[in-house]
């Protein structure tokens, strides 16, 4: 498996980077024989920070990037879900859905991976909000899946 970063900051990428390279997935099939395939993963890490405190909307710092040619789905809008005060003072967890994405780059189907209670809604109410440009084989726009992973820490305290 090829892990390719194409936006982000470390220290997170090299976390980020170095997590997604243990994941396992069952091949891509078609007419019943593995083939290659392209899998999009978008993390959006909210770290503690009384700045991101009931905060959300567009993600700050993030810049759609298109190729050109053939490439797998990518997201050309991410709404950041909003995490109020209180919702820090539980456990810290990752969400992660696996979005099944049609040729327009619309989510077809969102299917959860891994919950955490306190931030699942937040979390799939904002996924809803992103856009996606379709993934490109042959010229063509095709159906795809995304991973959506979405991490909350904890804060010692809220003002």
């Amino acid at each position: 498996m090829q892990v390719r970063v194409l936006q982000g900051v470390a220290p997170f990428t090299e976390e980020a980077e170095r997590s997604i390279s243990q994941w396992r997935f069952n091949p891509a099939q078609s007419d019943s024989r593995a083939v290659p395939s392209e899998v999009t993963v978008v993390i959006m890490f909210r770290p503690h920070s009384h700045g991101n405190i009931g905060t959300g909307g567009p993600a700050l710092g993030f810049t759609p990037a298109l190729p050109q040619g053939d490439h797998s789905a990518l997201p050309i809008y991410i709404f950041d879900p909003e995490a109020p005060c209180s919702s820090y003072l539980n456990p810290p967890g990752v969400v992660i859905l696996d979005l099944e994405l049609n040729e327009s780059g619309s989510i077809r189907q969102m299917r959860l991976v891994h919950d955490v209670l306190t931030f699942t809604e937040r979390v799939r109410l904002a996924v809803k909000q992103w856009d996606f440009a379709a993934a490109v084989q042959n010229g063509k726009a095709v159906r795809s899946t995304v991973i959506a992973a979405v991490s909350f820490v904890a804060v010692a305290q809220c003002q």
